[in-house]
């Protein structure tokens, strides 16, 4: 049905809790069993510690690499000690809010953009990386 609804070129692997779709443009995986930060990112991104990983998405296309790792029982201060972490890495600051218990930040380097998501114990780190 997937392969359907993305066309015929599309190739679809699933795999109990693992999907693959495979296309001319790129490939898209994701992995609800993926229980650490993925080791395809660069070590020049510092990696999220705060709380345990429970998903792992992975877009690689012609012009960048993406992560999206998902993040349950993460403590109130993950977003500011994250954005410490950042810093130190020579990462820029280029949005920051929060709200409550929680915020949304995005920051840069280089070829690198990062974005996470954080609210009641669980946060979504984003990580993109062009080639």
């Amino acid at each position: 049905m997937i392969e359907k609804s993305i066309g015929d070129d599309a190739t679809v692997d699933i795999d109990d809790e693992k999907m693959t779709i495979e296309t001319d443009e790129g490939k898209f995986t994701t992995d609800a069993k993926a229980k650490e930060w993925p080791k395809e990112i660069p070590n020049d991104v510092p990696k999220f510690t705060k709380g345990n990983v429970t998903t792992v998405t992975t877009q690689e296309m012609d012009k960048s690499n993406n992560w999206v790792i998902i993040f349950g029982d993460v403590p109130e201060n993950a977003l500011d000690d994250y954005q410490t972490k950042l810093k130190g890495e020579g990462f820029t600051i280029v949005f920051n809010t929060s709200a409550g218990m929680g915020g949304h930040m995005a920051a840069e380097k280089d070829n690198y953009n990062i974005v996470i998501m954080a609210a009641e114990g669980d946060a979504t780190v984003t990580v993109g990386v062009k080639k």
